[in-house]
């Protein structure tokens, strides 16, 4: 045996033992489940859930207007204090700038403007994320809708889905933002994101219809 295969020995040695192991303990990181799906406003009104009486509406319309006013593509993000849900007030806005900085979608523009808002008051935005919402004209990307779970929000409310801009030739990672939210574990966090989409789905699907 010459010297080269007495050191592929070692090698095929370890590969057999991990197919083996693969085969007879499957990966625990590939969950069989289906896909978790957003809520619905319908779905959300009629259940017993604390932020049935919130109205998103008037919020995804300044949303829109933040998403034509945006440097970048037209997505806009407003975050808004439901600690009183009949009476709510805006927090902060947000309009996509990520052409020269792909981090700055709408969302963490709105998030980073908060979170300024707050620090003035020597406040955490996590701390108080229970009491917030977070209105976007698109569903959130992975990258975003991660940081909207580490700001422990309360919801997130989407207009037009991934699935949709994805349809229309926009660039998107194919991860719902209600599978994220399923996913996550907080061991300190009493609830879970709340995920409702198809808000003035039909006004924010005209911001895309027609591509990039």
């Amino acid at each position: 045996m010459d010297g080269l295969s007495v050191m592929m020995w070692p090698i095929l040695v370890l590969l057999v033992a991990l197919l083996f192991e693969s085969d007879a303990c499957p990966s625990h990181s590939h969950r069989d489940h289906e896909p978790a799906k957003a809520w619905n406003l319908q779905q959300l009104h009629d259940s017993q859930h604390p932020l049935r009486t919130f109205d998103p509406n008037p919020y995804m319309q300044l949303a829109l207007i933040a998403a034509h006013q945006a440097p970048g593509a037209p997505f806009g993000a407003i975050i808004v204090n439901i600690s009183t849900p009949e009476a709510p007030t805006v927090l902060a806005t947000g309009s996509n700038n990520a052409t020269y900085n792909p981090t700055w979608h709408a969302e963490i523009v709105a998030i980073d403007e908060a979170s300024l808002v707050l620090e003035r008051r020597n406040i955490k935005l996590a701390d108080v994320g229970h009491q917030l919402a977070l209105i976007t004209t698109a569903e959130s990307c992975p990258m975003c809708m991660s940081a909207i779970l580490w700001g422990a929000f309360r919801a997130v409310y989407y207009g037009s889905s991934i699935a949709y801009l994805q349809e229309h030739g926009w660039s998107q990672i194919d991860v719902p933002s209600a599978t994220l939210a399923a996913l996550a574990h907080f061991p300190n966090q009493t609830y879970t994101t709340q995920v409702i989409g198809g808000v003035m789905e039909e006004a924010c699907n005209q911001l895309y219809v027609n591509g990039p």
